[in-house]
């Protein structure tokens, strides 16, 4: 992602896992943050996203704050929760308006994708975005990370 400054609110990122399996019970792939919240730069950390139902994806949308959340698309991620996009962008730097996004909800795992198939032999890819704004305040400056695991398994 790139850096948000005194004149840019608002960034995204984003990184993809492909799974691959001969199960015929197919899979599911989960992600989970390392640190709560997420997002953090020594003692000064982002909120994590704040859905207006806790854990049920949404449009993005932050209001006076600074916040850090994540969306996914792909194959077998369900457009149902996760939205329609093929892409994590609306425009430069810009979060996903047909993506639904939400927290990573401390340590807890989220499920983006399943399948109740085996893949083809080159695997089956599914895409985590992530997006950072500040609204109404500026965050403060800092090199900040997020540690996200993806943990694919069979039933």
């Amino acid at each position: 992602m790139t850096a948000l400054s005194t004149t840019q609110n608002t960034a995204v990122g984003s990184a993809a896992w492909t799974v691959t399996t001969n199960n015929q019970a197919g899979y599911t792939l989960d992600l989970h943050a390392s640190t709560d919240p997420a997002l953090q730069s020594g003692l000064e950390q982002f909120t994590d996203y704040t859905e207006g139902t806790p854990g049920t994806p949404e449009t993005w949308s932050v209001t006076s704050g600074y916040e850090f959340g994540f969306s996914a698309f792909g194959t077998h991620v369900p457009s149902g929760t996760w939205g329609s996009d093929t892409d994590c962008v609306a425009g430069a730097n810009v979060p996903s308006a047909t993506l639904n996004w939400r927290g990573f909800d401390g340590l807890t795992d989220v499920r983006i994708a399943t399948s109740s198939s085996e893949t083809g032999t080159s695997g089956t890819a599914s895409t985590m975005c992530v997006a950072t704004e500040q609204d109404g305040v500026f965050a403060p400056s800092g090199a900040y990370t997020a540690t996200v695991t993806a943990t694919a398994t069979t039933p």
